[in-house]
């Protein structure tokens, strides 16, 4: 019997297709969050080798739209990722990794500049607990190493 397979790509193949959830997004840790409705489209790209997932959500009014690629050459090599947001990132790339997997998601880590400090860090993790549950979470990470929840979405499959 063959182990099943953990890649990110087989993770994110068992749920490609389109998602909906509440988008939630904090500023500051102990702060509110800033609630709005997202939507998710999962899909196959460059073959099995990257995943695209792009997402809209909303903050004060405003629409907002990002793409995430997932990259993962070999089982046993560690996944990657690129992100643009035209909220968090004003569209530019941010590449994270090496990433690390989890028989139930990936994540990985990048880092962005915030003068006039030093550069702080930005992990985004991806969690399949089922396949009608997809949970999309991003962290900002201080310059000491400090985590905090900075965007979740718990994806429900749309119908």
């Amino acid at each position: 019997m063959t182990a099943p397979d953990r890649s990110p790509q087989a993770l994110l193949h068992a749920h490609l297709g389109t998602w909906h959830a509440r988008n939630r997004l904090w500023f500051v840790p102990e702060g509110p969050a800033f609630d709005s409705d997202t939507t998710l489209v999962v899909e196959r790209a460059v073959g099995d080798v990257i995943t695209l997932l792009r997402y809209t959500w909303a903050h004060e009014g405003t629409t907002h739209d990002g793409v995430l690629l997932v990259r993962d050459t070999a089982p046993d090599a560690p996944p990657a990722m690129v992100w643009a947001d035209s909220f968090h990132t004003g569209g530019t790339f941010m590449s994270l990794g090496p990433g690390q997997r989890t028989a139930q998601g990936v994540s990985a880590t990048g880092s962005y500049a915030a003068p006039p400090g030093p550069d702080w860090g930005w992990r985004i993790a991806l969690e399949a607990t089922a396949p009608s549950a997809l949970t999309l979470r991003m962290y900002n990470i201080t310059p000491e190493g400090e985590e905090a929840l900075a965007v979740e979405a718990v994806y429900t499959r749309s119908t």
